[in-house]
């Protein structure tokens, strides 16, 4: 059969394999493990459906609504509001195929009544957007202006929002304020927030967000943090913790306010972890979690003896820190004893994330690997192959406790 009479449900699958936006970490809607959004990855797939749609005219036909599904807003505004909507010669617009959206602060600008205008109505035009991206500022934001009043927009369809605040922005309200657009997105499930707000833009108006299930905190003042703590999250489990070293004890007034409801509590991928024990003070303020993810050579071992009894699943992502290339097994030797020692007696699995094959082909992880094997413990690769090093290796003697996600 030629190419060109495979049915379109092939091309259609062929398209989707070859762009895989949905995988990335941009697009979840619901707690995943180390998924970090990669905007080369964003960008290359949107080059890859360029280069789709450009090809013939069945090839456009079928791959437009993949073209579409991730919008980026930059110049020529009013043409992709344009396309979102249609027009006589396109019925329906291009709008409904949305999922997600980037919208920069220079696009929602209020230095007239309708400078904004044009933005709204992109979102309008979304009828079923999941995930909105408002962007950090960028260095010239201080030349924009926000002068009057921005509209509200309801989102229904909206299921993740990430947020950078931006105090210029935020005193126009609307679109431009998190409270504003929380307060419109009932159906948010995923809240990625970040910023630092000034203490005119703290709300002490209630807010509730019935369906949010994973918050991710990036870096933010205390006085956001604070705010936060004061929102209601009844369906709150996941928690992912980027940046806590401009808190000045915040963590704990969260941990406090939430800790009791979280099951699942991340630590991101920064040095600041490496300073001071975060992992037992999320232990000790999250009575019944029961997973906690971290990057083992960028989170300080914990050093109390404390016990913490519904813990049943660690997992531990191997990227490399260059700061620990001398210790960076005694940081290893010291999490993995903790795990195997008598402070987690729930732990049943360990879930290994990224590339460990360095680190099981060192002669000095054979005994680490047999103390949690001896405490009971299953050992799983998320990355589903095993890199197993040499025969002589520990883990090749208990196939039994080796398991692939």
């Amino acid at each position: 059969m030629q190419a060109a009479q495979l049915p379109p449900e092939i091309w259609l699958h062929i398209f989707r394999w070859a762009t895989s936006p949905l995988s990335s970490g941009s697009f979840a809607l619901t707690y995943e493990p180390f998924q970090i959004g990669s905007e080369d990855v964003l960008k290359a797939t949107l080059q890859a459906k360029y280069a789709i749609v450009r090809v013939c005219q069945l090839w456009r036909a079928l791959a437009m609504d993949l073209l579409y599904e991730d919008v980026r807003v930059r110049h020529g505004m009013h043409l992709l509001a344009s396309a979102l909507k249609g027009d006589e010669c396109l019925a329906e617009g291009n709008g409904r195929w949305v999922r997600r959206l980037e919208l920069p602060y220079a696009h929602t600008t209020t230095a007239t009544s309708d400078s904004s205008v044009t933005a709204l109505d992109i979102l309008k035009n979304c009828p079923t957007l999941e995930v909105l991206t408002r962007p950090f500022p960028p260095e010239s934001a201080d030349n924009m202006r926000f002068e009057f009043s921005a509209e509200h927009v309801v989102l229904t369809s909206l299921k993740r929002l990430e947020w950078w605040h931006y105090n210029g922005a935020a005193r126009s309200g609307g679109i431009n304020s998190l409270y504003d657009v929380l307060k419109n997105a009932p159906n948010l499930q995923y809240l990625a927030v970040g910023g630092s707000v000034l203490p005119r833009f703290i709300s002490v108006a209630p807010l509730c967000l019935t369906a949010l299930s994973t918050l991710r905190l990036r870096k933010m003042n205390h006085l956001f943090i604070r705010q936060i703590c004061r929102w209601d999250f009844p369906s709150l489990e996941h928690v992912i913790v980027d940046v806590p070293e401009t808190w000045h004890g915040a963590l704990e007034d969260f941990w406090e306010a939430f800790g009791d409801r979280l099951r699942t509590v991340e630590l991101g991928q920064n040095l600041a972890f490496c300073v001071g024990d975060q992992i037992t003070a999320i232990l000790q303020g999250c009575p019944r979690l029961k997973e906690l993810n971290y990057y083992v050579f960028f989170a300080s071992p914990v050093r109390f003896t404390f016990v913490h009894s519904s813990i049943s699943c660690i997992r531990l992502h191997a990227h490399p820190n260059l700061i620990l290339l001398h210790d960076g097994w005694d940081f290893l030797a010291e999490h993995l004893a903790f795990l195997a020692g008598p402070s987690l007696p729930a732990l049943r699995y360990v879930i290994f994330h990224g590339d460990w094959k360095v680190i099981i082909e060192d002669a000095r992880f054979a005994s680490l690997h047999a103390a949690l094997l001896n405490r009971g413990c299953i050992i799983k690769y998320a990355t589903g192959s095993l890199l197993l090093g040499s025969p002589q290796n520990s883990l090749m003697s208990a196939p039994s406790h080796v398991q692939l996600c």
